[in-house]
């Protein structure tokens, strides 16, 4: 065999093996969307359950957001579309984590989201 002939079985070998990878990752991603993303949507198919999940425990970690300023900013404005009688007191509760958080770094885009919000009409 030449060592160009062995060159291209090397490939045709290599090109197999990927193919089989990638059918792996295909069924690994297939599995888990029956397994879990699609059981995470069925559980959370609505705003109002959203709203609990992330508003009724503050200090409770969610499954829905774990990043504190990305949860911040999602539970103000589901608090405030959902007229969440507890509204200000979400926003106070960010507000004194977000002041914490990174040396507030994370506290001047909050705030401008909150203006936003309050100053929307319904």
């Amino acid at each position: 065999m030449t060592r160009f002939a062995k060159e291209v079985e090397e490939i045709t070998i290599s090109r197999d093996e990927k193919d089989k990878e990638i059918e792996n990752v295909a069924a690994k991603v297939q599995n888990h969307y029956g397994d879990y993303i699609q059981s995470f949507f069925q559980k959370y198919d609505n705003l109002e359950i959203i709203n609990k999940e992330l508003n009724q425990d503050l200090e409770k970690v969610s499954n829905i957001k774990f990043n504190l300023a990305l949860r911040a900013k999602t539970s103000i404005v589901l608090a405030s579309l959902l007229k969440d009688e507890n509204y200000k007191n979400i926003i106070e509760f960010y507000r004194g984590k977000l002041e914490k958080l990174a040396d507030g770094f994370y506290l001047p885009n909050f705030e401008k989201l909150v203006t936003v919000l309050e100053n929307r009409k319904d």
